[in-house]
């Protein structure tokens, strides 16, 4: 559990990685937060972010999850830092369907690696209307997906 935040107001980096947590709580005073450094710990879902609106970079990797459990996102706290997350890696979470991103409009820079991703359908809707349009950066590697060849007309991929 994470406590008595309610001094940090001004707060703008918070670092908590590799402790025993949980659940994302309390984070209510930190609508200055612009970097979030939480992997690590054994979180289940990304949530309670909703007041951190100012958040640009959000780092979640290596959560010690049950091997089948994927990491989740919060729609609600996706929706808060859709206009102004950049960054998010979210790498070794078990997660297969990253289609549930397409809402971070402003993402430039996405690590999705060593994840379950097997679709490229999953993969094309991080870039469909108006979903993602500035990514710069996408990280695959050691997916599922990355090993297929797709075919496009005459040509691989």
């Amino acid at each position: 559990m994470i406590e008595n935040l309610d001094f940090a107001q001004n707060l703008t980096h918070l670092y908590l990685q590799d402790n025993q947590i949980e659940v994302m709580e309390n984070f209510e005073p930190l609508y200055n937060l612009q970097k979030l450094f939480i992997g690590g710990n054994a979180i289940q879902e990304i949530r309670g972010l909703e007041s951190c609106s100012n958040l640009q970079e959000l780092h979640v990797q290596a959560q010690r999850l049950p091997t089948d459990q994927p990491l989740m996102f919060c729609p609600q706290t996706l929706l808060t830092i859709a206009d102004s997350l950049r960054v998010l890696n979210a790498q070794k979470n078990n997660i297969s369907q990253p289609s549930q991103l397409a809402m971070l409009r402003a993402l430039d820079r996405l690590d999705l690696s060593m994840n379950r991703i097997t679709s490229f359908e999953e993969i094309g809707a991080l870039f469909g209307d108006d979903a993602c349009m500035n990514m710069t950066i996408l990280d695959m590697r050691d997916n599922p997906v990355a090993k297929q060849h797709k075919k496009i007309g005459r040509a691989h991929v």
